[in-house]
C-alpha cells in the first residue's frame, strides 16, 4: 500500500534507541538485524529490520561488552559472514567486531602510508578483500580482510561513501574548488573498475 507509512526508527538523543548523526548501516541476513553507525553517539545500534525496533547497541564503552573498545566517529559499516567492519574516522581505523557485538580486532592505525589511513569513512567487502575509502588521504585503499594492504587507488578527493557490486566499486567524493573568488564543493561520483583498478569519474557537478 503506497499510502501506508514507513517505519522510521530514533529521535535526536543519546538515549537508547535515540540517534546522533547516524551515518550508515548494513544489514546481517544470517540473524535478520540491521546495524546503524551513530556517529554522535560513538556507537553502532542494533535494529529489528521489520518495524526499526531498537535492540541493543554497541561500541561506546557502555554497553554489554564493556570498554573493551570504544569508537570515536563511527561512519561506514559492512556486514560480511558473522563480522561487522565499521570505519572509525576519528581513530583512523577500521574496527572488526562479531555480528553479536563483541569487539574482535582493529585494522590500521592513523596515517598516509599503504595500510594506514586518515579519517576512513566507507567501507565494503568484495570476496577476501576489504575495501576503504579515506577523506584525508583522497584514496580507495584495498586490503586483505587480515588487514594487509593490497592497493592504493588515489582519486585525489575525499572520499566518503562507497558500494560494490562485482568488479565495480563506486566511490562518492567531494573536491573544494575556487569559483570567482569563491569556495565551492563539487561532489562527484567515481567508478573503479576493480580488475585493473582503471577508475572513471561518473557525475560531477
Amino acid at each position: 500500500d503506497p499510502s501506508r507509512a514507513l517505519p522510521q526508527a530514533g529521535e535526536w538523543g543519546s538515549g537508547r534507541g535515540q540517534l546522533r548523526f547516524p551515518w550508515g548501516c548494513s544489514y546481517c541476513a544470517a540473524l535478520d538485524l540491521l546495524y546503524v553507525t551513530d556517529s554522535g553517539n560513538r556507537r553502532v545500534c542494533i535494529f529489528d529490520p521489520s518495524d526499526l525496533c531498537f535492540l541493543s547497541s554497541f561500541g561506546s564503552g557502555d554497553d554489554d561488552f564493556g570498554r573493551d573498545v570504544e569508537l570515536v566517529e563511527p561512519r561506514g559499516c559492512t556486514v560480511d559472514g558473522n563480522k561487522l567492519f565499521v570505519a572509525d574516522a576519528g581513530a583512523g581505523v577500521v574496527q572488526c567486531f562479531m555480528v553479536s557485538g563483541q569487539h574482535s580486532h582493529a585494522i590500521g592505525s592513523q596515517g598516509r602510508g599503504p595500510g594506514r589511513f586518515d579519517r576512513p569513512s566507507g567501507v565494503a567487502v568484495r570476496g577476501d578483500q576489504l575495501l576503504v575509502t579515506e577523506i584525508g588521504n583522497a584514496r580507495l585503499q584495498i586490503l586483505s580482510l587480515d588487514g594487509l594492504p593490497l592497493q592504493i587507488v588515489n582519486l585525489r578527493a575525499a572520499c566518503s561513501g562507497i558500494c560494490v557490486e562485482g568488479d565495480l566499486a563506486v566511490v562518492t567524493a567531494l573536491q573544494p574548488e575556487q569559483r570567482d573568488s569563491e569556495a565551492h564543493v563539487r561532489r562527484h561520483l567515481h567508478a573503479v573498475h576493480l580488475l585493473g583498478f582503471h577508475k572513471m569519474r561518473l557525475d560531477d557537478d
